[in-house]
């Protein structure tokens, strides 16, 4: 029996310790698999939201533009984000100079429906979000409909800010068809420390009227 005892003598305190330093690492290496993993789940979930706000707002505009019977302008804003002018642009045909003139950015679209109704979409970002004179901000992808004055936001802004949007038109000649560009940039609202979940996505698209 003495020599079973004297022969099982159990671990050295060096033995412990490796255990301990083994079982540390591995803790840490699942920990930091699991952690990545919830973090790449965080953006995907983010990008998505981002992608189903900007594809929404760019289909709901464009579809629109595309089948309108009407055609009545693009307009600016100040810098307060409101109609600098009362009369829209109609005339979209850049000058023939040399070097090509940069087209006007503009932030006001007016189009008729078939059904008579005018709409009118606002397409407002960051550039207007610090208000003057006690204005509120302005920020914002909308639809609003002149008839009723009923105004529909296109995007989400409880989730997602409007990083750049805008808006550009062109014809080729004043019996052209216009053609406008749609441009915006939406990025994930933080709501956390996480800065990775704010990814911009740039949405664009070109539409011309059908029925010009």
């Amino acid at each position: 029996m003495k020599r079973y005892i004297s022969g099982n003598k159990g671990f050295t305190l060096v033995e412990v310790l490796v255990v301990m330093v083994i079982v540390l690492v591995v803790g840490s290496i699942i920990i930091g698999v699991l952690f990545a993993a919830a973090r790449n789940s965080n953006k995907a979930s983010s990008l998505d939201v981002v992608k189903r706000n900007g594809n929404y707002a760019i289909e709901q505009m464009a579809k629109t533009i595309r089948y309108a019977a009407k055609f009545d302008g693009v307009g600016i804003a100040d810098e307060n984000g409101e109609d600098i002018n009362t009369i829209y642009e109609t005339n979209c045909v850049l000058p023939i100079i040399t070097p090509a003139p940069t087209p006007t950015i503009y932030r006001f679209v007016k189009v008729t429906k078939s059904d008579g109704d005018q709409v009118k979409y606002s397409c407002l970002d960051k550039t207007f979000e610090s208000p003057t004179a006690g204005r509120p901000h302005v920020q914002e992808v909308s639809e609003e409909n002149l008839n009723t004055n009923v105004k529909t936001n296109l995007v989400d802004r409880s989730v997602v800010d409007i990083v750049s949007c805008s808006i550009t038109c062109q014809q080729e000649t004043i019996v052209s068809p216009p053609t406008l560009t749609i441009s915006m940039t939406l990025q994930k609202k933080l709501t956390s420390g996480l800065t990775e979940n704010q990814s911009a996505i740039p949405f664009q698209t070109s539409v011309t009227f059908r029925n010009y």
